[in-house]
């Protein structure tokens, strides 16, 4: 190579490198741009988290009335005889019928294989979803329900309602913005550099996972009894701001 192309190879890099500014991370995931554009400002991007627990205010208990019978009208009958019962009795144990409320019914034919295929009967199966704002009445429902006709207890779930993960959310909002500034102060300050204004954020999440219920042992004729852990609500949010 001679001289002169060796030149003009150098000028054109140290030429490419000004047009293109620099960029570096600084700490984990966290990146300061900057650039020669008198009119584009530096920014530096940051993401942060904010996480807010909550005991449950409202519990979702999955109960089935299931009865077989030799035809379907004999299984829907015994079936609806239960499902009678069993809300008549949480009624009468404090629970409105607002708060009991159908999921899914079934009426499906039973077979035997043994000598070739050969129906036997039939199963209805009633599910239903029973709620209550009292999460202590978790235990109460499982043993008046089973008491009163139903066969199957299929879940316990601990929730937050909606007015109470709105709260949630906007404190555990609070905490991601408040750690993503910290972060942000801390990388443009690596940098020699402050930050100035916030250029745009967005938010992220803001659901929760339900908690599984703990049962609490007990004696053979004790009431049911159920302990929810707390509920975590987390909020990301992903901010940048200019600096100088």
């Amino acid at each position: 190579m001679n001289l002169k192309l060796a030149v003009a190879l150098v000028a054109l890099l140290v030429t490419t490198a000004g047009c293109l500014g620099m960029a570096g991370p600084i700490g984990d995931g966290t990146t300061v741009a900057s650039t020669d554009d008198g009119d584009a400002a530096s920014t530096v991007s940051v993401s942060g988290t904010g996480t807010v627990s909550a005991p449950a205010d409202l519990v979702v208990v999955s109960i089935a009335v299931e009865r077989e019978g030799k035809t379907a009208d004999s299984a829907r009958t015994f079936a609806a005889q239960d499902a009678t019962k069993m809300r008549d009795a949480l009624r009468a144990a404090g629970i409105p019928d607002e708060d009991v409320e159908t999921t899914s019914y079934r009426l499906v034919p039973q077979y035997d294989y043994k000598d070739g295929r050969q129906l036997v009967g039939y199963t209805a199966v009633h599910a239903y979803e029973v709620s209550s704002k009292n999460v202590s009445d978790a235990g109460r429902i499982i043993d008046v329900a089973v008491a009163n006709g139903a066969a199957r207890v299929d879940s316990v779930s601990f929730r937050l309602s909606d007015e109470r993960i709105a709260e949630l959310r906007t404190d555990a909002i609070a905490k991601a913005v408040t750690a993503a500034e910290g972060d942000a102060n801390a990388a443009a300050a690596a940098a020699g550099v402050s930050i100035t204004k916030v250029k745009s954020i967005s938010v992220s999440g803001g659901g929760y996972q339900p908690p599984y219920p703990v049962y609490r042992s007990a004696e053979a004729d004790a009431a049911t009894t159920l302990e929810p852990g707390p509920i975590d609500v987390e909020v990301t949010v992903s901010v940048v701001y200019e600096v100088a």
